[in-house]
């Protein structure tokens, strides 16, 4: 029997994050309920809930490639397909809902400081659903490393292992 899983939708995520059309990545995030801080625990404490689970846990999300984004006029006309490097950003859009959320911190900022091991094996087209897989590796101080993959119909288009610093900004 699969994992029910907790979905957050749009409205829920840009709450967390400071992305926006037309370069908001992510559509949903998903992930096991039992992974998912309560509310009730300060942010030390909420740290060493998720730093107990790292290597095991999953943070998945999707994003829907509309035909109509601007990009595909120029990447490339006869054959639109997405730039892979945007796949990246959607993985660690991905990380850094979880992060955020995770703090309970919303409106969050975090910055790519290492990508690694970078593969891009499978195009995206438009129309196409991505589909992305991050699992938190682990934390050092304001750094978080994860591993990503993303998808199209089952099928591995991307992947790579990056770290983000988190930023102490605080909400304006």
């Amino acid at each position: 029997m699969p994992i029910e899983r907790t979905t957050f939708k749009l409205e829920e995520i840009k709450k967390y994050i400071q992305h926006r059309d037309p370069f908001l990545l992510i559509d949903e995030v998903s992930c096991d309920p039992k992974d998912i801080v309560s509310e009730d625990l300060n942010e030390a404490e909420r740290l060493a809930f998720t730093d107990s689970k790292a290597g095991d846990l999953i943070i998945k999300s999707k994003k829907f490639i509309d035909p109509k984004m601007d990009i595909f006029r120029g990447h490339f006309p006869d054959y639109p397909i997405l730039p892979g490097v945007l796949s990246l950003e959607a993985m660690a859009q991905t990380a850094c809902f979880f992060v955020f959320y995770t703090l309970g911190r919303p409106n969050g900022l975090a910055f790519f400081t290492h990508i690694d091991g970078a593969k891009f094996k499978h195009p995206v087209h438009p129309g196409d659903t991505l589909e992305m897989e991050i699992k938190y590796t682990c934390r050092k101080r304001q750094f978080w490393i994860f591993e990503g993959k993303s998808f199209v119909n089952g099928n591995l288009s991307s992947q790579a292992s990056f770290k983000a610093f988190v930023s102490e900004k605080e909400d304006k």
